[in-house]
């Protein structure tokens, strides 16, 4: 039923001078069917190891085990636990009872594992064969050794194991209940195969139907029990070796007989002392020690032949396994109860995880941070619809960025890294406009959102509108070269630098110019409206004071008139190809933005700088400039101060009325 070949087990020792430990080297064994197998040797020598392994307990280097005709070689380690579940039954020396649950249950969870159902009066029934009847609700810590050890037994055999591993079952025991529990596996064996762990040669020689002894991992010696007949009178008497006179309960002796027993009592007792022993007990033993079977005849050890196994031929086909089953309830059980013990350990260990894993997170973190996918990340999160997006050159000698033109793969590059975005090459960003036959207005501006500049063009057509999430709130799309389309901000800006324009109509007979190369004067034929929120910026006017919440409204301002959707152009597929090809090569660089598909809201993230680089640009921009006239050479000296009090005798502040800027 079970064998194991050529099975090597290796401990790979960690240091420069240790050598690894070959626990089992190339160990082969056939098992028999039934019995009782002892695996004898001293600490070290492999037999533990052994046991382990063709328990499925532990994993080996090399070979394999052959159950049922089965081998192991294409196991997983679930089908391990699997083989366990279905043929063999462990008795440990510790045991090994769950505490927080019944005798009755630790049986019955043996049983539920196979998915079968845990009967009680089954689970009764057995622990009366190991003489625990009535312990079925009996608490494991309310139990002595050797019940502890029955409870085992009990426990391996719920299952109906073909196989029973035992790992020094009888080690915590006193010899008395070492005995009992030894009698108790050598009844099991008539009907199982026992394979038992021990140190005991004693108890191997007097239980044991083969013992199999190892040393470095290898077997010594491997001998098998057998029978040799005794010499018998003519009634029946066994006379074992002239030294050992057996004679069965009720038989009759005769004449002879006498003689004979006479003669081999006179013999000895001028040697040494005879006991002829008439109880039971002593007897038991006697026979037990001196190997004397029922029969009269005596056991005797001789090295294992194949002829002594009387193995079986099994089917593979045939072979089947039971997984293991747990419920939920009892899982948590367990794992909870494993809770309460060493609980300042356990609290400790937390600790040290959450520390751990803390620390881990930051060093991952920091490892993985960077900037473009930061903050692309962020905008994506803050729900940023429109991203825009510039190439610089970073000079290395002087550090200073500089705009250079986009290529086509830089387009790619983009529309493949941020694939969650529609990307438009937008080309003239920055540039001014003004109205051809229509008059300027003398009155100051509302808002900075109002500047005359362009942030960019693009041509328009519906899947423009779409993707880019814009409404035809007035008139129409461009349909020759010499239209186009504006942002409804910029018409807005329109409105408040020249007089009398209130609606697309009144620009009907007027020109639109932008400040490009080869850009004709266009007539305008829409209005779009972008779903960028600009209602925040519309009280927003001037930078000329020293309020820093001002400044960084102005500078958000900037940002997105200059780069986003609010100030866009709209032209015809022909112009912005022309325009395209002019500005790359005759301005030197060009920028890219992308719409969000869904698009709800615009904004544009050029110019995004830390609130330490903003103080300082705002403290920059806002030293007062001071004048002191010099005679001697006639002319204006100029200096510039952060703090009034610095400022030297002589010199005045530049004011509006001396037609100069305050910076």
């Amino acid at each position: 039923m079970l064998s194991v070949k050529n099975l090597t087990k290796i401990y790979k020792l960690k240091g420069k001078d240790t050598k690894n430990v070959v626990a089992l080297d190339d160990v082969s064994i056939d098992f028999p069917e039934t019995g009782m197998v002892f695996l004898l040797g001293k600490s070290g020598s492999g037999k533990s190891t052994l046991l382990n392994t063709i328990g499925g307990l532990d994993t080996f280097d090399k070979g394999e085990i052959v159950i049922k005709g089965k081998s192991s070689k294409e196991f997983k380690q679930s089908d391990f636990d699997a083989y366990r579940n279905t043929f063999i039954g462990f008795i440990f020396q510790e045991y090994n009872i769950l505490e927080e649950f019944s005798v009755g249950k630790n049986l019955a969870l043996a049983l539920e594992l196979q998915g079968k159902k845990a009967d009680k009066e089954d689970v009764d029934k057995l622990l009366d064969q190991v003489d625990l009847s009535g312990y079925y609700k009996r608490n494991p810590n309310q139990l002595s050794g050797g019940q502890r050890q029955r409870v085992a037994i009990a426990r391996a055999l719920i299952k109906e194991p073909e196989i029973i591993m035992a790992d020094e079952p009888t080690g915590a025991l006193d010899s008395n209940t070492g005995k009992q529990v030894m009698d108790t596996l050598k009844k099991l064996s008539k009907s199982k195969l026992v394979i038992i762990v021990s140190h005991d040669r004693e108890f191997a020689e007097i239980y044991g139907d083969r013992v199999i002894e190892l040393k470095d991992g290898k077997i010594v010696r491997d001998v098998t029990k057998s029978v040799a007949l005794a010499e018998k009178s003519k009634s029946g008497v066994s006379y074992i070796d002239d030294k050992i006179i057996h004679i069965k309960k009720g038989q009759v002796l005769m004449p002879e007989d006498f003689v004979n027993i006479n003669k081999l009592i006179r013999q000895n007792s001028q040697n040494q002392d005879t006991i002829i022993s008439f109880d039971t007990k002593s007897n038991d033993e006697i026979k037990k020690v001196a190997f004397i079977t029922d029969d009269g005849n005596r056991e005797v050890f001789s090295d294992t032949k194949k002829d002594d196994l009387k193995l079986k031929q099994y089917d593979p086909k045939q072979f089947k396994l039971i997984r293991s089953r747990l419920k939920v309830k009892d899982a948590v059980k367990m794992g909870t109860s494993s809770l309460k013990h060493k609980p300042i350990r356990l609290a400790f260990t937390i600790f040290l995880s959450f520390i751990a894993f803390g620390l881990f997170g930051l060093v991952d973190t920091m490892a993985s941070f960077n900037v473009a996918t930061s903050t692309y990340d962020t905008l994506r999160q803050l729900d940023a619809k429109t991203l825009s997006f510039t190439k610089g050159y970073k000079h290395a000698d002087s550090g200073y960025t500089e705009n250079t033109p986009m290529k086509d793969e830089d387009y790619v590059t983009l529309s493949t890294t941020y694939s969650n975005y529609n990307f438009f090459k937008v080309v003239g960003s920055g540039k001014s406009y003004y109205i051809q036959n229509a008059e300027s207005s003398s009155s100051s501006r509302k808002s900075n959102l109002y500047d005359a500049n362009i942030s960019g063009f693009l041509p328009i057509d519906d899947d423009t509108l779409g993707k880019l999430n814009l409404t035809l709130i007035e008139g129409r799309c461009p349909t020759s070269d010499d239209e186009i389309c504006i942002s409804a901000n910029i018409f807005e800006s329109i409105k408040q630098n020249y007089k009398n324009i209130s609606s697309l109509a009144d620009l009907s007979d007027k020109k639109f110019y932008a400040s490009i190369d080869n850009f004709d004067n266009k007539d305008i034929v829409g209005i779009v409206q972008d779903d960028t929120d600009i209602s925040k910026y519309k009280s927003q006017t001037g930078q000329n004071n020293e309020d820093i919440m001002n400044y960084l409204n102005y500078t958000e301002i900037r940002t997105v008139t200059s780069y986003g959707l609010v100030n866009m152009c709209y032209v015809t597929q022909n112009v912005y190809n022309s325009i395209l090809s002019d500005y790359k090569v005759e301005k030197g660089y060009s920028s890219y933005a992308g719409e969000y598909k869904n698009s709800t809201t615009s904004m544009a993230t050029h110019n995004t700088k830390s609130f330490s680089n903003i103080v300082e640009d705002f403290n920059q921009s806002h030293r007062y400039e001071y004048k002191k006239y010099n005679e001697q050479d006639g002319y204006w000296e100029t200096s510039y101060f952060y703090d009034e009090s610095e400022v030297p005798d002589g010199y005045k502040k530049v004011t509006y009325e001396d037609d100069y800027i305050m910076y």
